[in-house]
């Protein structure tokens, strides 16, 4: 039987200079949930109570998790003594400190609400069960050079199997993690370390840079919100000096007419 966890801690804590400092935090492990699908896999005549079906292999009961539940709010006050009978407490107050998304169920139960190709109902293929909206899951163009690549990869005799990059003695099946395989090629390139996920942001970038408007990149990146892409994309300081010229020189042409 699946279970979960909450903690919830409250208190007051005595601070120098008379101040005081308040909490009420609340956190909550994962809560299990059973994946279901629309498709009559029990072959009952019904609908509502098939569990999914994921490469072939059905699902269990409470088999999937959400995502953990915390969430911090904070007091400070202080005292102030006027007169003897007369006093004034000011306080700040801040709310879900480190401002967690925690909706109450975290999680989509029926693989009929996720990005899940139609045909794919009976037996899931292509599933990403994290995918924070629609927009995360997504066809994407190649660059000539990155088709190349891949090209390569496809003529290369050495591999087997359906997959183009292989997990390492998991029979046929797809590669989870790449993260050695980056350190690796980092360490004989000679260049200075970073983390994988700041090719992201250099993509972003230099997309921004090359004048892709923030819909088209928004959808690249797979944002939902537009805001979303302010996070990733960082111009330089020598591109908003070329934007600020276009600007100026805008400007002077308009006042010209």
């Amino acid at each position: 039987m699946s279970s979960i966890r909450c903690d919830i801690h409250a208190g007051t804590l005595e601070l120098p200079f008379k101040l005081q400092l308040s909490t009420l935090s609340q956190f909550e492990s994962a809560r299990p949930f059973t994946l279901t699908t629309p498709f009559d896999v029990n072959t009952d005549g019904l609908d509502t109570n098939d569990r999914a079906v994921i490469n072939g292999v059905q699902t269990k009961l409470d088999q999937f998790r959400g995502t953990p539940f915390a969430q911090v709010d904070l007091r400070v006050s202080r005292e102030f003594r006027l007169r003897e009978h007369v006093s004034i407490r000011p306080f700040a107050e801040f709310f879900n400190l480190f401002n967690r998304s925690n909706p109450g169920n975290n999680f989509i139960t029926d693989l009929g609400a996720l990005p899940v190709p139609a045909d794919q109902q009976g037996n899931a293929t292509d599933l990403c069960l994290n995918a924070k909206t629609k927009a995360a899951k997504r066809k994407l163009a190649l660059s000539e050079r990155a088709y190349n690549v891949l090209q390569r990869r496809i003529n290369d005799s050495k591999i087997e199997g359906q997959y183009l990059f292989p997990g390492r003695g998991e029979g046929d099946k797809p590669i989870v993690k790449i993260n050695n395989a980056h350190t690796a090629a980092v360490k004989r390139s000679g260049i200075a370390p970073f983390k994988l996920y700041a090719l992201r942001h250099t993509f972003a970038t230099r997309a921004a840079q090359a004048g892709v408007d923030l819909v088209t990149l928004a959808s690249l990146l797979g944002h939902s919100r537009l805001t979303m892409v302010t996070r990733y994309a960082h111009p330089t300081e020598e591109h908003q000096f070329e934007a600020m010229r276009k600007v100026a020189a805008y400007t002077r042409k308009s006042t010209q007419r």
